[in-house]
């Protein structure tokens, strides 16, 4: 019988190991988690063997990206994906490790983002910057194509904005939006940003957005009924 090779932690091409699957089978399966954001259970030796190298993803962007693997605009997706989605990525943990996403179309398709991006104005001296809310997820509405310069500018903005998710600071007053299928809505303007971040909660909450991340205010009261 083969000595048992402890896959925890190791990464096989697009695929991070995140634990066995318990009860021991046979053959040994892993719990995986692929750059692009997917979980599955794979088998250690198609891991170790190399038959298995993402979640699908990989054989899909070959089949649809035409030869865009060599373009500058691949190389910007892939990298936005991996620090939102590949904790070994240095940047992770100012992205996926503070909760920010991508939109389930640019994440899983390329040609989705790359037709967004032409039509959005790319050029290859430009870079993705989430814009207007700095701390938001990437998405249609709350992305653009900037310079160097227009970066510097909203980074200095992004030091003097609110600490809360979904809220900025722009003309004295504190500003909630929230983006739900593709369109920011505009919760309104306050004077404190705890009262912002507050109003931007209890909306999640009211319209039960599972899958939407809130600052978790003790002051707020949730409404579980």
């Amino acid at each position: 019988m083969a000595a048992f090779i402890d896959l925890t932690g190791k990464r096989f091409t697009r695929l991070l190991v995140i634990n066995e699957i318990l009860p021991r089978q046979r053959p040994t399966k892993w719990a995986v988690i692929c750059d692009c954001g997917i979980k599955k259970q794979i088998i250690g030796s198609s891991l170790i063997r190399g038959n298995t190298q993402s979640c699908g993803c990989l054989q899909k962007e070959k089949v649809t990206t035409h030869n865009g693997t060599k373009e500058r605009l691949f190389g910007i997706w892939q990298q936005m994906k991996s620090r939102c989605y590949n904790p070994n990525n240095n940047s992770y943990p100012r992205y996926g490790g503070k909760n920010i996403t991508i939109c389930t179309e640019w994440l899983n398709s390329y040609t989705i983002f790359k037709k967004w991006s032409i039509n959005n104005k790319y050029k290859n001296n430009l870079s993705i910057d989430r814009y207007p809310d700095p701390y938001g997820n990437y998405e249609p509405d709350n992305c653009r194509w900037a310079t160097k310069t227009q970066q510097a500018v909203h980074q200095r903005y992004r030091k003097h904005s609110s600490k809360y998710r979904g809220v900025t600071f722009a003309a004295n007053a504190y500003q909630a939006s929230i983006c739900v299928q593709n369109k920011r809505i505009y919760l309104g303007r306050f004077t404190t940003e705890l009262e912002a971040a507050m109003i931007r909660d209890q909306y999640i909450i009211d319209n039960k957005l599972k899958d939407y991340t809130t600052n978790n205010l003790k002051e707020l009261i949730y409404d579980h009924n």
